[in-house]
């Protein structure tokens, strides 16, 4: 554990991903007005208001209506879940990132940062994924919109076809996504800039981006826009290809985020989680990046000064990113990691700032390939209240 600064410069900003050309399809296909400019102080994709919004429009042949009082009780439960975990401690942490540079974080007000109902902590965490509806997609009662993406948007399930289109004609507010089995084809960016309760949940469904595609896939909410009640579960991402390291999710949720269950296979790019309402909450649970990243998005999981809320990242699996490993130094807000592997990651594997908290949580750095520089097990960013509780390095 160290609190030094030498190679911070080797830790890249979001600012240098080069622009690959992605946009963002919208119902009406302005392409040209929604391609993603240079990222902003946060690194946060540039934002257009010809971008879609979730829940403009109808929605299309949807299967699924059902109560509001149903869909309001299972947002309840999701937040019992996201405030209760595998942790009880609660941290504060605050810091700047990007490319090393330790000036002042970002300081715009976060959008819909209102105040939430108490909530019973009396929740089984694993009540809520056990819930299905006879035609077996979970959660399938807790929204007033479910969506197969096949059945219902028309997305090609064998890889061949984009799917762009059928998730643009399917998103809105209050709208579960169901992926079935399958691969599907993501050849750019696609943006939710704002929602409320919206889930994206996967059954044995992997995503692939084209072979040489740097840039970002899945950008839900903006920290401009209010976003709010988000499940994003089950996907596998493949990027076995040559010469492609995508960024496979960036999730900027005032409150209500919950990531689960989420996989990377081959080199990947940066994934980054915001809760951008500071009584907000989000957990991320089970997020596999085993194989490591490249240029230009070095980082594994990134934590940006967008966060303003409680955010909490339990047995997470990252290792071989040159440029961190879980980058949370970044964060105006509380952060706790909990359980989980990170393993031979540069600069560090695990780096916080005053206070946080990290606990129960295996570092390993034995292997340090020629392009990785000082390689740390734990970093402790700056402050003087941190926990480093029952780890292993």
């Amino acid at each position: 554990m160290t609190g030094d600064a030498t190679d911070d410069e080797t830790a890249r900003s979001d600012a240098e991903t080069p622009d690959t050309g992605a946009h963002t399809r919208s119902s009406d296909d302005q392409a040209a007005d929604s391609r993603p400019q240079s990222p902003s102080a946060d690194g946060d994709p540039a934002d257009s208001d010809d971008r879609p919004r979730a829940g403009d429009g109808e929605t299309g042949s949807i299967a699924g209506r059902i109560g509001a009082e149903a869909a309001a009780g299972a947002r309840l439960r999701r937040r019992d879940l996201l405030r209760i975990g595998a942790a009880g401690a609660t941290v504060a942490l605050a810091g700047c990132w990007g490319d090393g540079d330790d000036g002042d974080p970002s300081t715009d007000d976060p959008s819909g940062a209102d105040e939430h109902a108490d909530r019973d902590d009396g929740l089984d965490p694993d009540r809520d994924r056990e819930r299905e509806r006879g035609d077996g997609i979970p959660y399938a009662d807790e929204y007033g919109t479910v969506v197969d993406v096949v059945a219902d948007a028309g997305a090609d399930p064998t890889g061949e076809e984009s799917i762009h289109d059928a998730l643009e004609s399917a998103v809105g507010d209050d709208t579960l996504l169901y992926f079935p089995a399958g691969r599907y084809l993501m050849e750019d960016l696609w943006t939710v800039p704002q929602f409320e309760h919206l889930g994206i949940v996967g059954a044995d469904a992997t995503i692939v981006p084209p072979q040489g595609y740097f840039g970002y896939l899945f950008v839900l909410g903006l920290p401009d826009r209010t976003a709010s009640d988000l499940l994003f579960e089950g996907l596998d991402f493949d990027f076995t290809a040559s010469d492609t390291a995508p960024r496979p999710v960036q999730a900027q949720v005032d409150d209500g985020l919950l990531v689960r269950d989420v996989s990377v296979t081959g080199l990947g790019g940066t994934a980054r989680f915001d809760v951008t309402a500071p009584n907000g909450e989000g957990v991320v649970t089970g997020l596999q990046m085993p194989d490591g990243g490249r240029e230009p998005n070095p980082v594994g999981i990134l934590v940006g000064p967008a966060n303003r809320g409680r955010l909490r990242f339990e047995d997470c699996h990252v290792e071989g990113f040159q440029g961190n490993g879980l980058y949370a130094s970044p964060s105006n807000g509380p952060v706790e990691v909990v359980g989980g592997l990170y393993a031979n990651n540069g600069i560090a594997s695990v780096r916080v700032s005053s206070p946080a908290t990290v606990r129960d949580v295996t570092v390993r750095c034995d292997e340090a390939p020629a392009e990785f520089r000082n390689m740390r097990g734990i970093r402790l960013r700056h402050g003087e209240d941190v926990l480093v509780e029952n780890c292993t390095v």
